[in-house]
């Protein structure tokens, strides 16, 4: 199978691409045909040279509108991407720590939607009435109930099942932006509104597993602490001014 593995590290977070890249061609279904999508503002990245790194540029935006944008970075490279069986995001600060198969991920392309997520760390044990979902009505993130809660730090599927999802993601996204609006929880909030009437592959948290945490399971997907590297404001370049230029960008209806 051909697997496209989607990564954005723009800015500070290109430091993480080299251990994601080596620990992913290690562990990370092994005998698939992977083609790694880099979207990055960097000059230069660890193995571009090798014939499955594809670097895609991908300007840096003030945060957060580096999450809240994936979806449409991901539809910009739609031809490339679809010519993939599969296609998996990981968030840049992942390792890959154990072995995991196709049949750990794989979705089924009926019975499952052809997607997969994976539950949030922080929630997966909790209350429905405890989801963080996005409770502003005039957001198309809104969602009054459901039952689960996502991590978008993890997502993937059949190519055709995921860009649909894009394409569709894009879209609400960019509609909040255009009424002057970005989701609680940026473009997770929305992720969790497009599952809530789907029947997705569920994988445990295990596959966003946060550095220095004690979970009754072992990881398989590390989240790296990035505060380790300087606050979160430092890894982000966030300034004093992030509203207004949040604001700035919104006006520009990015597309």
């Amino acid at each position: 199978m051909k697997v496209g593995i989607l990564y954005i590290c723009t800015g500070k977070y290109s430091v993480f691409w080299k251990d994601f890249y080596e620990s992913a061609e290690s562990l990370l279904l092994r005998g698939h045909d992977k083609q790694y999508f880099v979207f990055t503002d960097a000059t230069e990245i660890a193995y571009e040279q090798k014939e499955n790194v594809h670097k895609i540029f991908e300007e840096k935006y003030e945060w957060p509108l580096p999450t809240v944008l994936r979806f449409h970075a991901f539809v910009r490279a739609e031809d490339l991407l679809k010519k993939m069986d599969y296609l998996f995001f990981f968030n840049a600060n992942m390792k890959v720590v154990s072995e995991i198969t196709g049949e750990d991920i794989f979705p089924d392309p009926v019975k499952e939607d052809g997607l997969t997520v994976v539950l949030h760390s922080g929630y997966y044990k909790a209350k429905s009435s405890q989801f963080p979902y996005e409770k502003y009505k005039g957001s198309l993130a809104y969602l009054e109930s459901g039952r689960y809660y996502f991590q978008g730090s993890f997502s993937g599927g059949t190519s055709a099942a995921y860009l649909k999802m894009a394409h569709q993601l894009k879209e609400n996204i960019q509609k909040d932006l255009d009424n002057n609006f970005i989701a609680t929880w940026w473009d997770e909030s929305h992720l969790n509104k497009y599952m809530v009437d789907k029947n997705p592959k569920i994988v445990s948290p295990a596959y966003s597993y946060s550095e220095g945490k004690q979970f009754e399971f072992a990881p398989k997907l590390l989240m790296l602490n990035k505060a380790k590297l300087g606050s979160y404001k430092y890894m982000r370049g966030q300034k004093e001014s992030l509203l207004e230029k949040i604001k700035y960008f919104i006006k520009k209806k990015i597309k």
